[in-house]
């Protein structure tokens, strides 16, 4: 199937927020993944979130949103499919900046290992 995603979304202020939280809301699969400074500092901070749903990618400022919570909800709901490519680090960064719990995991890159090829 071949088909053309919209433009990503930039969400950089609590009113973009809001309304793409509504989005997020309403899917039963998102793809996760979360950049940090790690490299750059000490303490590191969480810089980025990057968010896919079957239709839209949603790339999140979490340095100009001061209430992630909604998605700190989504992250502990068990009947939304997260999934994540070496997440280790990502949930790491989820409990250790915002105390959340993440539940449904699917983890492309132990699906790899577990089919038995080395790399993906």
């Amino acid at each position: 199937m071949n088909r053309t995603l919209p433009p990503y979304q930039l969400v950089a202020s609590p009113k973009q927020w809001q309304s793409c939280l509504t989005q997020l809301r309403q899917e039963n699969r998102l793809g996760l993944d979360l950049e940090a400074n790690s490299l750059y500092a000490y303490h590191e901070s969480v810089c980025l979130i990057q968010i896919s749903t079957r239709d839209q990618d949603f790339i999140i400022d979490p340095l100009h949103i001061p209430d992630l919570s909604g998605l700190g909800e989504i992250i502990a709901n068990s009947n939304v499919e997260k999934v994540f490519h070496a997440a280790e680090y990502d949930l790491i960064l989820m409990k250790r900046h915002y105390g959340w719990e993440l539940h449904n995991l699917f983890d492309t890159m132990w699906a790899v290992r577990i089919l038995g090829h080395k790399q993906m």
